[in-house]
């Protein structure tokens, strides 16, 4: 999908276009209007971040996603303004197309698109 990322002062801001109907970006525009889908956090251990988080009262919705130099897991989509955390850990920088399919089939598979 057609993308854009913005990096400044240890910050990333990746955008994203939905190009179809039924992707994930297009089905959060039409439900929750433009605006932020998620924000990512990165952490040194996501097993352990997750377990913290889950303690604490977080609704974690996947399953650890890991590929090479990456372990990522999202929180459950806040029902009023469709926000998602994500928990990333990784060892490179960038994304593989496993993580991305992966991901994607994980966050799907709940319907939360």
């Amino acid at each position: 999908m057609p993308s854009a990322m913005l990096e400044a002062g240890g910050l990333t801001i990746v955008l994203l276009q939905g190009i179809n109907p039924q992707s994930q970006v297009s089905q959060f525009i039409e439900c929750y209007g433009p605006g932020v889908e998620h924000v990512a956090v990165r952490v040194a251990d996501v097993a352990t971040a997750v377990h913290d988080l889950r303690s604490s009262g977080l609704d974690v919705d996947t399953p650890v996603v890991g590929g090479a130099g990456l372990k990522q897991d999202f929180s459950r989509r806040d029902e009023a303004s469709g926000l998602m955390l994500e928990i990333i850990e990784r060892q490179a920088e960038g994304f593989a197309e496993q993580n991305v399919s992966e991901l994607s089939r994980a966050v799907g598979s709940n319907g939360s698109f």
